[in-house]
């Protein structure tokens, strides 16, 4: 399963409404529907409860949303530690808050690459609890906050 999907799964989850998980998937609601829909179809479950207005998760995805925030999270990790074995010091992953991130941080980390060039450098735009997990679980190594 493409970890995109599983966090669609995890969006319509923690949002509660359709709508809502979309626009936090930074999709269509359309779209988002078909996404939804093709994950039901792959699964053979319930994704949204059906006739309910407006949509709202399964209650078989509710019950299982803890394994499937455990599955995207060790697919992550397990992307960063492959990438990082590769060259372990050429690498750098920051966390940051996203006013921090999309205001700021994009002109320094080009002025950093081009002063210590390196062969993966990670900007990771999420709130400051997700910033400070990411720290904690070794997913970043910088963490940048007001």
């Amino acid at each position: 399963m493409d970890l995109k999907l599983l966090d669609d799964l995890i969006a319509v989850a923690e949002s509660k409404s359709l709508s809502a998980a979309a626009i936090r998937r930074n999709v269509t609601q359309p779209a988002f529907t078909r996404r939804l829909q093709s994950i039901e179809k792959a699964l053979g479950i319930q994704v949204i409860k059906k006739g309910s207005k407006p949509a709202r998760p399964s209650d078989t995805l509710l019950q299982n949303i803890d394994e499937i925030r455990t599955l995207a999270y060790s697919l992550r990790r397990l992307g960063h530690d492959l990438i990082d074995s590769a060259s372990p010091d050429r690498n750098l992953a920051i966390a940051a808050l996203h006013a921090i991130a999309l205001a700021h941080l994009p002109e320094a980390m080009m002025r950093l690459n081009r002063i210590l060039p390196l062969s993966r450098l990670r900007l990771h735009a999420a709130n400051r609890d997700e910033c400070f997990i990411g720290l904690m679980t070794g997913q970043v190594r910088i963490m940048i906050r007001l």
